[in-house]
């Protein structure tokens, strides 16, 4: 169906409620879309529109907008504070989006906001979240344009206890742009302790916030932190009693995992199932600590480019991948205690030599991968893989 087919269709159903548009041949939605006043449901998910007609705004009784996966879209109309009764505007995936429309925050139905932009040089500021009862997934794009702590604050990201999963995401920042305040900001950004998801992206502060030292967070089952640069020291992660998954990537000012990061708890990373490290070039030394028990339930480890000083003693762990170590010659022991391990892959190791012979002993093993190891002689190889079941 054609926009001129949609058109001739709209302009016959002047009742309609509910309108499925979610085709990706399609790139330009009808002004008459305007005059389907009893509309309460749009779907244009993966189409191709790269605009909205401003009659869009005369929708009143228009409750959910599903914009999912539109990547030519570039901006939203500019009355949308007129769509009084939206609860649910998804733009997840709307990559071209660069800002929002004036007004968002008169929305007082609005429960889902899957985006919100930060506008720069007079733009739409954080504040329209203010008065906004969010529930499920929200990210928060352009907070290198957030001004100071008192402006993060009135986002009152604090007071959304149906938040589930939040993405902090400062967008690409120049060296020579960084900002002084970057951790007060990030400060005032504290959310509800409801929070089960928390992603921090690309901040430039040289710590993390107080309530991340202080483990506000006690319900998080994920953390995720990526191309935190200038972070040279980790929160004490391992006391959060409902963590379960854990990424870091690209903290490169990131030299030492250590008791900071373990906490003073019995049992650290007590919930930890699944665990990545990867792009940490300063990373040296991961130290392990004697008291209780160290990721008792860690099932999934990656590891890209840092020291492989976890690998010893997890007997529960299944899944292994070991990345981006180029002068590794060996594992020695380090895999002989791994004795739940179903899957192992070892890429880009190109100093590997040989695997130690307690690989041999893993009868859990169903799965030997080895990728671009070339130092590994060809008759190992074919040893290490008759091992397998």
């Amino acid at each position: 169906m054609n926009e001129k087919d949609i058109a001739t269709y709209i302009s016959k159903q002047s009742n309609l409620r509910v309108l499925g548009l979610n085709n990706r041949y399609l790139n330009e939605v009808p002004s008459l879309i305007g005059n389907l006043k009893h509309l309460r449901y749009l779907n244009m998910s993966s189409s191709s529109i790269n605009s909205l007609p401003e009659s869009m705004t005369c929708l009143q009784n228009l409750q959910i907008l599903k914009l999912k996966g539109c990547t030519e879209l570039r901006e939203l109309p500019k009355g949308m504070k007129n769509l009084r009764n939206l609860r649910c505007l998804d733009i997840n995936g709307c990559n071209s989006l660069v800002c929002m429309p004036a007004g968002l925050g008169q929305l007082k139905h609005l429960q889902t906001l899957s985006i919100f932009i930060v506008g720069s040089d007079g733009g739409q500021q954080i504040g329209e979240l203010e008065e906004l009862n969010l529930s499920g997934e929200l990210t928060i794009k352009g907070l290198h344009n957030v001004r100071d702590s008192e402006d993060a604050r009135s986002a009152n990201l604090k007071r959304k206890q149906d938040l589930c999963a939040l993405i902090l995401d400062y967008g690409d920042i120049k060296t020579d742009n960084l900002l002084d305040n970057d951790e007060e900001i990030l400060d005032g950004l504290q959310p509800h302790p409801n929070l089960k998801k928390l992603s921090i992206w690309s901040y430039q502060g040289l710590k993390f916030p107080n309530w991340m030292l202080d483990l506000d967070l006690q319900n998080l089952i994920e953390i995720s932190l990526v191309g935190c640069k200038r972070c040279e020291h980790l929160p004490p992660l391992g006391k959060l009693p409902s963590l379960k998954v854990l990424s870091i990537v690209a903290m490169d000012a990131f030299k030492c995992f250590n008791n900071d990061c373990y906490g003073d708890g019995e049992q650290s990373f007590p919930a930890l199932e699944k665990l990545s490290f990867s792009a940490m070039p300063s990373l040296e030394e991961w130290t392990t600590v004697d008291r209780g028990e160290n990721f008792p339930r860690l099932r999934n480890y990656t590891s890209i480019n840092v020291p492989d000083g976890l690998l010893q003693n997890h007997k529960v762990l299944e899944f292994l991948w070991i990345s981006g170590l180029r002068n590794l010659k060996t594992l020695s022991h380090q895999l002989d205690n791994l004795s739940a391990l179903k899957e192992l892959t070892i890429n880009c190791c190109n100093s590997l030599e040989y695997l130690p012979d307690g690989l041999k002993n893993l009868r859990s093993l169903e799965r030997l991968e080895l990728r671009i190891v070339t130092a590994l002689h060809p008759y190992r190889r074919q040893g290490y893989k008759a091992c397998l079941p």
